[in-house]
């Protein structure tokens, strides 16, 4: 039996509209006479494309089905959760991520090894964070965290390789160093794809591959361009038109 594909998915993919195409609302009796107040999910108006919200939604599936197998780890998860979809309780019925298993691999150096905070999450920890591992020395860091037990031979492994995060850093540009360290987590993790809506990140990466500025075996793909190198299929999907409204259990609300 062959092993699916081993996929990362960025959280501007998995917390934002491009996963839920609809919100939840609560609608009175002049727009719904069957009720006082009645909850409905109301279908956004569009930011990308009707095909990549369909691929986004292909993507969710095929991991249902097993066919690819999802990953996350403590970044992402701590950026997912600043989010505005990133509470379960505000996910539509068309979430595209529904009932899908992540599977967890490590970060490369776990943020609490150096730094103490009381919000995670918050971009200013992030970015101190991404800050440091960008002005260490690759040598000195691997031999502190040799001499210190509470680092895992994996920290260990991945410190020994940090220069490879600092030249894809200051290739792809350090405004978009988180997004480079969960490139780098796919590579330290041996992942086969990151999934990313940023096309300004994916256009860079895409130039230093071919410029051959560094060698990854991960490969940054977008959404579309994914579901159609795995041949995955999009068959029976289909988006609402912007504005629709439906019940919990799917029937279209009419006003």
């Amino acid at each position: 039996m062959n092993t699916p594909p081993k996929i990362m998915v960025d959280t501007g993919i998995v917390s934002t509209g491009l996963a839920d195409p609809a919100r939840w609302e609560f609608v009175d009796d002049t727009i719904c006479p069957l009720s006082n107040k009645l909850k409905i999910y109301r279908i956004r108006s569009r930011k990308a494309s009707v095909e990549e919200l369909i691929a986004v939604q292909a993507i969710g599936r095929a991991a249902r089905n097993k066919e690819i197998a999802l990953y996350e780890y403590s970044e992402l998860r701590w950026e997912s959760w600043n989010g505005y979809q990133s509470l379960v309780q505000s996910h539509s019925p068309l979430y595209a991520f529904q009932d899908v298993i992540w599977y967890s691999v490590p970060s490369p150096i776990e943020r609490a090894h150096f730094f103490e905070s009381d919000n995670w999450c918050k971009g200013s920890e992030v970015d101190r964070f991404m800050t440091f591992l960008l002005k260490t020395d690759s040598r000195s860091l691997h031999e502190y965290m040799c001499r210190d037990c509470n680092f895992s031979d994996f920290e260990r492994q991945c410190a020994s390789k940090i220069s490879l995060f600092q030249l894809i850093c200051n290739t792809l540009g350090v405004n978009k160093a988180r997004d480079c360290y969960h490139l780098w987590a796919c590579e330290c993790n041996m992942l086969d794809f990151f999934i990313t809506a940023d096309t300004k990140f994916f256009n860079s990466y895409t130039n230093a591959i071919k410029q051959k500025k560094f060698y990854l075996n991960c490969t940054v793909i977008k959404p579309i361009n994914f579901v159609e190198l795995l041949n995955i299929s999009r068959e029976g999907i289909t988006i609402p038109e912007p504005g629709k409204m439906f019940l919990a259990n799917g029937l279209e609300c009419t006003s």
